[in-house]
C-alpha cells in the first residue's frame, strides 16, 4: 500500500500543467485523454464570511468527458507504459528500503579504512 500512495504522489499534477495529449484522471472518475484547454476566465464562490472568492478556471476537454476547474487543481497524470513500468520498478524500490513500520530504513556508511 506504501508503494501505491508513493507512486499516486508522483503522478499528481497541477489542472495547469496538463497538456493536449495527456491521460488524467480526477478524484476516481475515469480516466480520458485531453484533447482541448480552454481558459474559462474568471468565476467567483460565495464564502461563508459573506465575500466572494474569485479565481481562474480552465476547462480540459476529451472525446467523451471533460472539467472545469482551477488550474491549481490537482489531478493524476497516467502514464504511457514505458512511464509506468519504470514508475512501478521505482516505487518497488522505494518501498524496500523502509521498515515495518513504514520508515525509510537507515543505511550504514561505510567508511575508508
Amino acid at each position: 500500500m506504501i508503494a501505491i500512495q508513493w507512486m499516486r504522489d508522483r503522478r499528481s499534477v497541477l489542472a495547469g500543467d496538463v497538456k493536449v495529449g495527456d491521460r488524467v484522471q480526477y478524484q476516481g472518475i475515469s480516466k480520458w485523454t485531453v484533447r482541448e484547454i480552454t481558459d474559462c476566465g474568471d468565476c467567483k464562490s460565495l464564502q461563508q464570511d459573506g465575500s466572494w472568492k474569485i479565481y481562474k478556471t480552465i476547462t480540459l476537454n476529451g472525446k467523451e468527458m471533460g472539467l472545469t476547474c482551477s488550474p491549481d487543481h490537482k489531478l493524476e497524470r497516467w502514464p504511457t507504459n514505458a512511464e509506468k513500468n519504470a514508475q512501478i520498478i521505482a516505487a518497488l524500490d522505494y518501498q524496500d528500503n523502509l521498515t515495518k513500520a513504514g520508515t525509510v530504513r537507515k543505511r550504514k556508511v561505510e567508511t575508508a579504512v
